[in-house]
């Protein structure tokens, strides 16, 4: 068989190159030598036109990786034919240095809802993903587990899958969720939840509850401030006014994690109704004359409470002690219950003083004075 000296070389190209290999050989006997090049992927099979000593492959792809390759070479001399193979070379075949940069800028201003995957210019036919980080001093920080939604300083890795021809390959930028500034009255209300239902005295502070409205997060704490309006003197103050009367209320929103502070949002008006006097109950008197004073009963009066007097509903108010009638005759007493926070009281009973009938005894007491 002929001489092999030298066998083809493994090769590392990349896609798209070509890669070559070469064989030398000698005759023993000054026979003609002859060549085939073959290739191995499951098995050897011999390449179409590669007969020389030399072999150059097409443009190679990443499936074209880890083939081998030899050369089997042939010494005829006559009727003596005596065939030698090359040792094998292996080809590795490279993808090319992908690429990937970051158009677009994720950054806006808090609105409640996550950012938007930015646009990017990329080679290669790889799918892109995108992961999020936070801030770390200007590089990445903690994996998030998606887009970030509240007001920070955040980064977006893009990262393209490899494909046949390009490798993977990656790109970071900065960008930041800014605060809602809050810029109107509108947007303001918009972030809070409150009642200004109307509430009955009850002797105690009534505070308005004002809470985030529904979806709202990173929203500052509020200060709420009363202030009576009208007939009602309060000043302005951020205690809860326990006496009935009507107030505004206004509130602060301090500035929080997702929205700037906002001074002076009026809510609106707020009233404390008075209460009802409970639990009072009058009597009549009905008697025959008898020389002394009679009045009304009144009972339950709560503590605190003032009481007026007028009779046969002539008038003001203006008794302030219980009227008492001596002589015979039919008395209508008004009156008329008062306390701070609560509706006046009114009701009204009879005194009643029928005439005496005179006796003999009463006759004669009388004439025994002549």
């Amino acid at each position: 068989p002929p001489t092999i000296s030298s066998s083809p070389s493994s090769q590392s190209v990349s896609v798209g190159d070509t890669a070559s290999f070469s064989v030398a050989a000698t005759s023993p006997d000054g026979g003609t030598l002859t060549y085939q090049w073959q290739v191995y992927s499951s098995s050897w099979s011999n390449i179409d036109g590669a007969t020389s000593a030399s072999y150059t492959t097409g443009a190679l792809a990443v499936t074209d990786s880890g083939k081998k390759y030899r050369c089997v070479v042939t010494n005829t001399n006559g009727a003596k034919v005596a065939s030698a193979y090359s040792g094998e070379a292996r080809l590795t075949v490279n993808r090319l240095t992908g690429t990937v940069s970051i158009t677009g800028d994720p950054s806006k201003t808090y609105d409640g809802t996550a950012v938007s995957d930015p646009a990017v210019d990329k080679i290669g036919s790889g799918s892109v993903t995108y992961t999020y980080y936070t801030d770390n001093g200007n590089s990445l920080g903690t994996l998030l587990s998606g887009a970030p939604v509240n007001a920070g300083t955040y980064w977006v890795k893009a990262t393209v899958a490899q494909c046949d021809t390009y490798t993977e390959a990656t790109a970071t930028k900065q960008f930041a969720i800014s605060k809602n500034s809050i810029d109107s009255e509108a947007e303001a209300l918009s972030l809070v939840a409150y009642s200004l239902d109307t509430v009955t005295y009850n002797g105690s502070p009534q505070p308005v509850s004002v809470t985030a409205a529904e979806g709202i997060t990173g929203r500052g704490s509020i200060t709420v401030y009363y202030e009576g309006i009208g007939d009602t003197v309060y000043t302005k103050s951020t205690t809860a006014p326990t006496d009935a009367g009507t107030y505004i209320v206004s509130v602060d929103i301090a500035e929080g994690s997702n929205y700037g502070s906002y001074s002076g949002l009026e809510l609106g008006t707020y009233t404390i109704e008075k209460a009802t006097i409970t639990g009072v109950t009058d009597g009549d008197y009905s008697g025959t004359y008898n020389g002394n004073g009679h009045s009304i009963t009144l009972n339950g009066v709560p503590s605190g409470a003032a009481v007026a007097y007028r009779v046969n509903s002539s008038g003001e108010y203006s008794l302030t002690s219980m009227p008492a009638f001596t002589d015979a005759g039919t008395y209508t007493v008004d009156y008329i219950v008062t306390k701070d926070n609560y509706y006046d009281f009114t009701g009204s009973a009879q005194v009643v003083i029928a005439k005496k009938t005179f006796t003999s005894a009463m006759v004669e007491a009388i004439a025994g004075t002549f």
